[in-house]
């Protein structure tokens, strides 16, 4: 198993949601995390609040993922700040309900959802090949990259792309043993889906999506998915596989 203990992890959209919870999992068992997110409130709030716990193990950056050289700046502060980088956690997305046929979010979607793992993963391998020691990445798709949803158009183009580009990525970067996987959530209470953003008759509707949800009565937890990430990094005979948490959603 990859001991995560002293390692050090970026963590994209880690302010907030799942990767908070990974974030957290991450430090309790000794990693050094850089969280990147592009909200100013969320990280500063966390920043103090985590800092005043894990000390200098710790550390924010403000970035936007479609950015390639604020990635690019994300990576260099890592290394100035910890001297390395063993895995890079690709969680910060976006979500849009539109159609192909009308005006959509799709560049702005694409953008960051897969634009945003491409440049992390691109450039976080860079450095791990340069170091010679292995590491791992954890790409965050969704269950609609699994399958399809004739109302999300953007967002299911964005996840079904980082889901073959886990497995490119994956064959690519075996030999510098530098796996490479994919968690596909299925629809989890977060700031994005909840009560307020989504009301009553949504969540119903989104638990009737769910088999399993008939048994326990809510959606997904952002823990569960946090447990699927560390079980992507810890691993280390799995590479180019997806990870599923879904409530059941794609066994239908």
């Amino acid at each position: 198993m990859f001991n995560v203990k002293d390692k050090v992890v970026i963590v994209t959209g880690g302010a907030s949601g799942i990767g908070l919870y990974a974030v957290e999992e991450l430090l309790k068992k000794g990693a050094k995390v850089v969280i990147g997110d592009y909200n100013d409130a969320t990280l500063e709030a966390e920043n103090a609040r985590l800092s005043e716990k894990y000390g200098d193990s710790v550390s924010v950056f403000k970035v936007d993922v479609s950015d390639r050289e604020a990635v690019k700046a994300m990576v260099a502060f890592t290394l100035e700040k910890y001297g390395r980088l063993d895995v890079m956690v690709s969680n910060a997305g976006v979500g849009a309900y539109d159609n192909v046929y009308e005006d959509n979010d799709y560049e702005k979607v694409v953008a960051v959802n897969q634009h945003g793992v491409y440049y992390c993963a691109a450039e976080a391998s860079k450095v791990m090949i340069e170091q010679g020691e292995g590491g791992a990445i954890v790409n965050v798709s969704s269950v609609l990259g699994l399958v399809g949803d004739g109302g999300a158009f953007s967002y299911n183009t964005s996840k079904w792309a980082v889901r073959g580009m886990t497995k490119n990525m994956a064959l690519a970067l075996a030999k510098y043993n530098i796996r490479v996987n994919s968690v596909h959530p299925g629809y989890i209470i977060t700031g994005m889906v909840n009560e307020k953003s989504v009301g009553k008759a949504g969540i119903a509707f989104l638990k009737s999506k769910h088999p399993l949800c008939e048994g326990i009565d809510r959606l997904g937890a952002p823990e569960e998915i946090s447990s699927a990430i560390m079980l992507a990094i810890e691993n280390t005979f799995m590479t180019g596989s997806e990870i599923v948490v879904d409530g059941g959603y794609t066994a239908q």
